[in-house]
């Protein structure tokens, strides 16, 4: 399926019609290993896309051959125009790879400091640039301790600040969340979200909260080659939906049996702390039709929200896999 750009999710960066990343047949093999297989990939100036995959399918070796660490076997990429391991490419892209490494014995204001000197930005600008970075990551009050005594979320979030040090134009993003809990995650994709507004993202992970969040589009990736490329929101809608049925009261039993029995309910759940239903229905028309049945059944409905369908399940449907 060629690339189609997607509409854009609320407060995502700028549209343009320029490409930011453009890769043509680019292939990686390691003597026998093969590790990407000739993809095709164009991602628009200012567009969000996540790259999702197992582990192996080869997405850190994509993102090593954008940052230009890795030469290609076959194929060729550009940022922004210029061959990837070109200075003009280098100096566009910001990449932070998994697992980030550090001069454990510095401090996040030492290396941020270091950071932008080497990129020459001026002594003012670079302090002040730094100092922003830090407290918009929620680092600032660790400025002054070593790096080896930070946790994984501080240090994710460190990796990020230390790519946006130079202003890139876009940034390309290693596996955002491995190994994180759910409170670390959340808040990295917080600042994925917050400081990508203006820049092109490319998320490369094997986590899908890590794509359904700050990206506007999905890739999946298998075995080095690209098996699916869609809009987020449009994959989930053509796979269902989910509702959340918020209940003032008992619900019915005649209510519960004609939902069981509704053709288009394909899974019924029930909160064992509360009243409250959640359905998953194979039609999203239907739910109107749903709602009316409650209705007449006489439920006590408080509130009706549909969502989508979690991605990880629609991109497995669509992969013959799970990730």
């Amino acid at each position: 399926m060629p690339p189609q750009p997607s509409p854009s999710k609320p407060g995502s960066g700028r549209r343009s019609t320029s490409v930011a990343i453009e890769i043509d047949g680019l292939a990686k093999a390691y003597g026998r290993q093969r590790a990407l297989d000739g993809i095709d990939l164009e991602i628009p100036t200012g567009a969000t896309c996540g790259l999702l995959g197992p582990q192996g399918a080869g997405k850190t070796t994509l993102a090593r051959l954008l940052a230009g660490l890795e030469v290609p076997t076959a194929g060729s990429a550009r940022i922004d125009g210029h061959p990837i391991g070109e200075p003009q490419a280098t100096a566009r892209l910001g990449y932070i790879p998994h697992p980030a490494g550090f001069d454990e014995g510095r401090t996040p204001r030492q290396m941020l400091r270091l950071a932008g000197r080497l990129h020459g930005i001026p002594t003012s600008r670079r302090e002040r640039r730094l100092e922003r970075l830090l407290i918009d990551l929620g680092l600032e009050h660790l400025g002054g301790h070593a790096i080896e005594h930070l946790d994984g979320g501080h240090r994710r979030r460190l990796a990020l600040a230390h790519a946006l040090v130079p202003d890139p134009d876009h940034l390309v993003v290693d596996e955002p969340t491995r190994g994180l809990g759910p409170a670390a995650s959340r808040r990295m994709r917080e600042a994925l979200i917050e400081k990508t507004r203006e820049r092109t993202l490319l998320v490369l992970t094997s986590i899908p909260d890590d794509v359904e969040a700050p990206c506007e589009r999905v890739v999946g990736i298998e075995d080095g080659t690209i098996v699916l490329d869609a809009g987020v929101h449009e994959l989930a809608a053509d796979h269902g939906v989910a509702i959340a049925i918020g209940l003032a009261g008992e619900l019915p039993q005649r209510a519960l049996d004609e939902l069981r029995e509704h053709e288009a309910v394909a899974a019924l759940r029930r909160d064992p702390t509360d009243a409250d239903l959640e359905l998953w229905l194979t039609d999203p028309d239907e739910a109107p039709a749903v709602l009316r049945l409650l209705v007449e059944a006489d439920a006590p409905v408080a509130s009706f929200d549909r969502q989508p369908p979690p991605l990880g399940a629609t991109v497995a449907e669509h992969m013959e896999g799970q990730l």
